[in-house]
Order: C-alpha cells, then sequence, then structure tokens
C-alpha cells in the first residue's frame, strides 16, 4: 500500500480525501497530505525516535534509533547550499529499486494529476511552495 492510498477513506470517513480535492492544484494536495503526515512526522519522534541517536544505512535500507532498526525510503534529499530539493527518483546516487519505491510513487502521482512539484526533478525551496503554482518551474 502506497502513501497516496493510506490517505484515503477511513473507515471514520465518507469520502476518499483525494475525490473532494482538485488533484491537479498543488496547495490543495499539499494541504490535504500535510496534516497527516506531520502526525505521523510527530508521533514517530514521540514514540519511536524518543532521545535517542539515530542513523541511516541506505546501503542496507534500515534507519536505526539505538538498536531498533527500521526499513527506510529514500524519498529525496534538500540542499542547505543550494536552498534546492531533489527527488530520489532522480536517483543520482545508484540506489537499489527498492529503496525508492516512495520517491517513485510520488512520480506517478505527479504523471497521473500533471503535477509539476511531484514531477520536476529539482526545483528551489522558496516561497513557490506556498505561494504560486510550478508551472513556470523549469525542469533540471
Amino acid at each position: 500500500m502506497g502513501f497516496f492510498d493510506k490517505l484515503k477513506k477511513t473507515e471514520n470517513t465518507e469520502k476518499d480525501i483525494f475525490d473532494t480535492i482538485n488533484k491537479s492544484d498543488w496547495l490543495q494536495v499539499f494541504s490535504a497530505c500535510l496534516g497527516k503526515a506531520m502526525v505521523i512526522q510527530n508521533n514517530a519522534g514521540k514514540y519511536v525516535v524518543k532521545d535517542r541517536n539515530w542513523n541511516v544505512d541506505f546501503g542496507q535500507g534500515y534507519i536505526a534509533f539505538g538498536e531498533d532498526k527500521y526499513p527506510v525510503q529514500f524519498i529525496g534529499s534538500e540542499s542547505n547550499s543550494s536552498n534546492s530539493w531533489m527527488w530520489g527518483w532522480n536517483n543520482i546516487n545508484n540506489f537499489p529499486p527498492q529503496l525508492i519505491t516512495l520517491a517513485n510513487e510520488m512520480l506517478d502521482k505527479g504523471e497521473e494529476w500533471s503535477l509539476d512539484p511531484l514531477r520536476v526533478p529539482q526545483f528551489d525551496l522558496n516561497d513557490i511552495l506556498t505561494d504560486t503554482p510550478f508551472l513556470s518551474l523549469p525542469a533540471v
């Protein structure tokens, strides 16, 4: 089950969230995903990571918090020096396909929904994420 499938209808909702928004509108998709993603991240920090040191081993495909290990997906990377984001499906690191499954799912949804933020390999992290559509972004 992919990331977007997990955001769909649950037993407590009448509709699939993606049936109620314009999927070609980046702000609507981003907003629909952000709340659940933040809850997952915050709860993982509170109940899994706690105050333990962590380490990611991309070669083995896991993240470790102390002695506990979990499978990991490489979604993409942020560069502080260039203030940019690059999707993992661009795969300049030559990660094995199983490590970028989720990143490839993002690309597939970007293509399916004509949503440039998910299908442009690299872009600057600036106000364009929240204030303007991605239609003007050049592919890198």
